[in-house]
């Protein structure tokens, strides 16, 4: 993503026009940079799937070896197949490569940043919790299935690097005891996700 490779400027002069969607009570709670840095990313900028990659080129190895094990095709015919295959590899190498350098500095973006997502001195770990879970998590995984997941992802990030005034306990209780209540007034195409 664009966004996740960011300069501090850059960065800065979106959390500012970030503050101009929501009124000035939004921010006492959660810091424009989360909001702006959870909607600028998206799942291919905080899951990398190598196991993915490596499951891909493995399945196209064999695929080669198929193809030049098999006696009825032609040399020439064999050699443009293996081609093709050894083409796609290559190109499967170089795009994970890519992603995990973009990975790598999504993470370490995220990381500097983590500690001013929910720093707020003017209210409580639980009312930081719900106002992300309001203008964040809530809306985004309501949109599709990939995006709950990234829901998900995200989250999960936010403890495993624990940002400071993050509560997953408190997280997941307003997610069982409040949330859960938004599940049951969504439309089947909704709630399916």
């Amino acid at each position: 993503a664009v966004v996740s490779t960011q300069s501090g400027h850059y960065g800065r002069e979106l959390s500012d026009q970030v503050k101009l969607l929501y009124p000035p009570k939004v921010w006492d709670k959660i810091s424009p940079r989360l909001f702006a840095t959870f909607w600028s990313l998206a799942s291919p900028d905080i899951i990398l799937p190598s196991n993915r990659y490596t499951g891909e080129i493995a399945r196209i190895e064999g695929a080669i070896k198929q193809v030049n094990d098999n006696e009825d095709l032609a040399q020439r015919r064999k050699d443009k197949e293996v081609e093709r295959h050894k083409d796609l590899i290559s190109k499967l190498k170089e795009e994970h490569k890519s992603q995990e350098v973009n990975h790598k500095l999504v993470l370490a973006r995220l990381e500097s940043e983590k500690d001013i997502w929910f720093a707020s001195t003017n209210s409580t770990k639980v009312d930081a919790i719900m106002q992300f879970l309001q203008v964040c998590i809530i809306q985004r995984s309501m949109f599709t299935a990939s995006d709950a997941i990234y829901c998900a992802k995200f989250v999960e990030l936010c403890h495993k690097m624990q940002a400071s005034n993050f509560s997953t306990l408190i997280y997941f209780d307003r997610i069982f005891s409040d949330v859960s209540h938004i599940v049951t007034n969504c439309t089947d195409n909704e709630a399916s996700r």
